[in-house]
Parts: C-alpha cells; structure tokens; sequence
C-alpha cells in the first residue's frame, strides 16, 4: 500500500499525485442576460413585418391581373380583334345645284331689267342667256323639272313655257300650241317653226349649272 500522504520535499514545490490533481470539470454555461434578449425578440419581429410588408406591396401593385405574372404576351402572338361593319347606305334627295348662275344684269333670280326673264320665287336659273335678239332663263323647280321664259329684245314680247329637258349639252323646249320647238345651246338658240323654218340667234353671252 502506498502511504496516506506523501511528504513535500522541503523547497521543491512539489504537491503529491493523490491529494492535488483534480478532474476537470466543463466550464459552466453562459447564460443570456436581459437586454439581449430583448434585442432579439426586437430583431425578430422587424424581420416578420419586413417579410409581411413585402407580400403587401406584392399583392396590392397587382392584385389578380395578368401583369402581375411578370410574364408578357409576345407582340407576334398578340391577337387583335377586327370588326368589319357592313356600308350603310344612305339615300340622298335630289337637290337644285348650288353653284349660281351669274351674268351682267343678272341676280339670282334671273335678268334685273327684263321681269319676264326671271324665275319665280322657290325656283332659280338653270341657264341664262342673251342673244343677239333676246334674253332667256330656264329655271328649275326640282329634279327634272324645268320651264323656259325668254323676252323678244325688239317689242319686249315674251312666251313663258314648261317641261323643258336637257338635250345634249343645252335645253329643248317645245310649245304646245303650235309645235314650234326651241333648242338652247351655249353658242345659240334655234327656233325651229311648226312649218319646218329654222331661225338660229347666236349667244352672246350664256351660263349653265
């Protein structure tokens, strides 16, 4: 048996094996203080509302919109819808030319000097002209409906008669009395005799619409 106690040499320092050599223990466990975890506790909480900030601001610039896929429709595969309408035809009523027939000693009605070369009121001139004997106007009432007045330049006489029709590029009008037959052209005016007589009047001055 090994004695009780060892003797320690005197000025040696030495400490025998069996009374001073201790097991080691594990260093005891730190333990958190107070601020630090409350510091944490603050730490979590201001990265959960940053998280739930995000998701918001995620939702509300696009709630349930296509946009908000981030995916764009390419402009090849866009598709545009393209309505065609039938004409729509509208039907327009006949109506006298607006452009006004105007010659010297002329207004809108007809010869200022020569009443009975004149149109009526509710109608106006279609043509007027002059000739070396006479002055004439044909006035239109509507489509298709004109009369024909002329003034003998000699005595002043004058003959007023209806249903005048375009021929060529003037008028003829016929008078139903006689037959005689008037033929108003841009470079004259032939009165043609129930007799087969022609009398031709060169135009002076003429206008047509």
């Amino acid at each position: 048996m090994f004695p009780a106690q060892w003797p320690n040499p005197a000025g040696t320092g030495y400490t025998p094996y069996s009374e001073h050599v201790r097991v080691s223990e594990p260093a005891p466990r730190r333990r958190l203080g107070r601020v630090q975890l409350v510091l944490a506790a603050i730490a979590v909480v201001m990265f959960a509302a940053a998280a739930l900030i995000a998701i918001l601001l995620i939702f509300r610039g696009n709630p349930g919109s296509p946009q908000g896929s981030g995916v764009s429709v390419p402009p090849s595969q866009s598709i545009t819808e393209t309505t065609t309408e039938p004409p729509t035809t509208t039907a327009l009523r006949p109506t006298t030319s607006p452009r006004q027939v105007s010659l010297p000693g002329t207004d809108a009605q007809g010869f200022v000097d020569y009443p009975d070369a004149r149109c009526d009121p509710g109608s106006s001139p279609a043509v007027m002209g002059r000739t070396t004997q006479s002055v004439l106007v044909i006035c239109e009432v509507g489509p298709a409906n004109y009369y024909y007045r002329g003034v003998r330049l000699s005595d002043g006489a004058s003959i007023e008669l209806a249903n005048a029709v375009r021929s060529s590029d003037g008028f003829d009008v016929t008078n139903p009395v006689d037959g005689t037959r008037y033929q108003v052209r841009p470079t004259s005016i032939s009165i043609t005799s129930p007799g087969g007589q022609v009398s031709t009047e060169p135009m002076i001055q003429y206008a047509a619409r």
